[in-house]
């Protein structure tokens, strides 16, 4: 997915950080993120949350970046086209559910794994 972010006020961020929001509002994961600027994924998610508590954001999932792109469009910080927002938000409402079936299906290994366990001592 491609998307180009315009910013028109990059408010309190930094630099760096202005930087890593018009990347998340691009669609790209931290680890993405971190290739592109050639910077540990610690570093990524340090500045992130930087940039989530300037938004006034309190959650840190996939989610939360949803509502970061459209807190920094709302705020006039960026500037996206309509068919942008719509793309992005697709995308990471497919990341959430993706992250909602590996939670699901852990749960289930986990159950049938204690299930196995508690047979095997029986």
């Amino acid at each position: 997915m491609t998307v180009k972010v315009d910013f028109i006020n990059t408010g309190r961020f930094t630099p760096r950080e202005a930087e890593i929001a018009g990347l998340i509002a691009e669609g790209l994961s931290d680890k993405d993120i971190a290739r592109t600027l050639a910077i540990s994924i610690r570093t990524v998610q340090a500045h992130t949350a930087a940039v989530y508590e300037k938004l006034e954001l309190r959650s840190k999932s996939i989610n939360t970046r949803c509502t970061a792109i459209i807190t920094m469009v709302a705020r006039g910080m960026i500037q996206l086209s309509i068919r942008s927002i719509v793309a992005i938000l697709v995308f990471n409402a497919a990341l959430l559910d993706d992250d909602e079936a590996l939670r699901v299906r852990g749960a289930r290994h986990r159950t049938h794994v204690s299930r196995s366990r508690r047979d095997a001592d029986a």
